[in-house]
Order: structure tokens, then sequence, then C-alpha cells
């Protein structure tokens, strides 16, 4: 099992509906899905395009980032979930952290049971948990996702015989996008072969993204396609970047530099494709440059794709 952290963004949400098919024919990827603002009919049309594929995404109750964050916006988005019957097709997580208020969330999904509302719940153990969780606060929960599988146990839920699926950010998110210039290629995840015989049902990341969170992004120096591929029993993890970066002018020029290194360096090792190396192969042969978000959306759907394969 693969449950890739996103921010629920527009290109994020996008990068997951592309895939959807993909992932509803091998049943290994569970996105979670954070809301940064409120939720709208846009938001709410894709989700219900990625489920008609057949895939289902954890929603995240209580976003820690974003516009949703302060204590109290959680009712609402939990409302609005089950007033447009988000709920049917996809599960709610609840994340266990220091401004969480487990006691309140609990009530409104018992309430919400009693309704005759019925999903799955997951809990994702956060970093910074400073509150221990009530026992037998919530019921009928699915799996943990948590940095180590002792977690679940330590904080008052009777969790400790649930499946955990092994959560960690190995993104090495850099202030500025110039100093991923000459960096080298390193490993980005060990965890594909061996979480099972660690104890684990699956792995968790924040992708190519890092668990960091920016409202907005403006004009850079450098572009860089940051690039995930299998080799071995290992993920690896490659930038490649523009060369033309004294000034912030011309960012298509730009990408492109960074695109034909991604082409070339595919081409040669003769990697197996997928539907976000088809993107950006296309963008190549067409010199289109779509904008840097859609840059974002393609890193993010291979790299999912190319998880979903390691992951056996």
């Amino acid at each position: 099992m693969y449950m890739p952290r996103l921010r629920a963004r527009q290109h994020e949400v996008f990068a997951v509906r592309n895939c959807a098919s993909s992932f509803a024919a091998f049943s290994r990827v569970v996105p979670i899905l954070e809301p940064v603002a409120s939720p709208n009919d846009l938001f709410t049309r894709r989700l219900r395009a990625i489920a008609d594929e057949g895939a289902s995404c954890d929603l995240v109750l209580n976003p820690s980032v974003g516009e949703l964050r302060s204590k109290g916006s959680w009712r609402s988005l939990g409302d609005y979930y089950l007033e447009n019957d988000l709920l049917k097709r996809h599960g709610l997580a609840i994340l266990s952290n220091a401004d969480a208020d487990h006691a309140a969330m609990s009530r409104w999904i018992s309430d919400a049971r009693r309704a005759g509302h019925q999903f799955t719940i997951d809990i994702v153990h956060e970093l910074d948990l400073s509150v221990a969780l009530q026992g037998a606060t919530y019921h009928g929960v699915r799996w943990n996702i948590a940095e180590d599988r002792t977690v679940p146990a330590s904080y008052g839920l009777p969790l400790g015989g649930l499946p955990v699926v092994w959560a960690n950010d190995p993104f090495p998110s850099l202030p500025r996008n110039r100093e991923y210039v000459g960096r080298e290629e390193g490993i980005f995840s060990t965890r594909v072969a061996g979480y099972k015989s660690a104890g684990y049902y699956g792995v968790s990341d924040f992708l190519t993204l890092g668990r960091g969170y920016q409202p907005g992004g403006g004009p850079a120096y450098a572009v860089v396609i940051h690039f995930t591929y299998e080799s071995g029993d290992v993920v690896r993890l490659k930038h490649f970047c523009s060369d033309s970066n004294e000034t912030q002018d011309d960012p298509a020029g730009k990408f492109f530099e960074a695109l034909e290194k991604l082409i070339d360096f595919v081409d040669e090792r003769s990697l197996p494709t997928n539907l976000g190396i088809d993107g950006f192969r296309d963008l190549y042969q067409r010199q289109h440059f779509p904008g840097l978000g859609k840059v974002k959306e393609l890193s993010i759907m291979n790299h999912m794709l190319v998880m979903q394969d390691a992951i056996i």
C-alpha cells in the first residue's frame, strides 16, 4: 500500500485524477488529500471523477496548514464532505497532532454514523504528537499512518493491533530552486522493498513536494524538475535544473533546459514510461511550456506511478 500526502491544491488533485484509472487497476495507492482552502464545486467534481474511475482517496477532516487550520474549521469541512456525499466513495483521515480536538471530532463522527453515513477512518499520527488520545475515542479505524509502528499504542487508542503505514518525508526541501543546481542524485526510499519485513502495511510520503507548505510562489531564478525512478530495490531521486539561472527572466527557456536533460536521462536509461513521463515527452516534442504548476503535476504523477510499481 502507498499513501501519498498531498495538499489538495489544483494541480495535486489533477495529478490524482489523471492517475485514478491506474490506481483502480492495481489497488495499491490511496492518496491522502488535505484541503488548504474551502472546497468548492470544482473540488467536488474532481473527487467524483476520481471515484468514477474506481479509485479512492482519504480526505483530511482537520487540515494542519492553510486557510482551514484554525480550530473549529474542521466541522464545516466535514459537513461539506457529508452534504456532497464525498464520504460514500472516499475515506476520512484524522490528523493526530497538538491541535486536534479528538473529543469533538469523534462525537461528530459518531453522530454522522448514527445518521446513516458509513465511511472508513484512518489516523495520521503527526510528528508533534503532544496530546494523548482518549481510549476508544474512535471506532472502526482502518489504518494508522505513523513514522513508527509503536506510536499508535502509545497515545491511548486501542490501535496497536491495526495495520500501520510507514510514514516519512525523505524529500530534501531547499529554500530556493537554485540550491538544487549541482546537487547529486540520491536515494529517495529504500522502504519499498523492506516495509513488510519491518512489520508495516505500506509506506507514505510527501512525494517530490516535501512536508513544508507555502501558500504561493513567484518567479524563480532556476527551474527544477524533481524526478524519481525505480532502480533495483530502491527509488532514486534526481533534480533536473536549468542552466541560465542568473535572472528570473524566460521561465519557458529555463524549463526546456531542464526538460531536455530529463528526456535524455530517461532515454539513456531506457526507463519504463508512465503517464507522467509521457506528459513530459509530449511537452518536449511540442516545445510547449504549460506553466510551472503543470510541471509539478507531472512530477507528482510520475512519482505516484513509480511508487505504485515499486510497492510489492
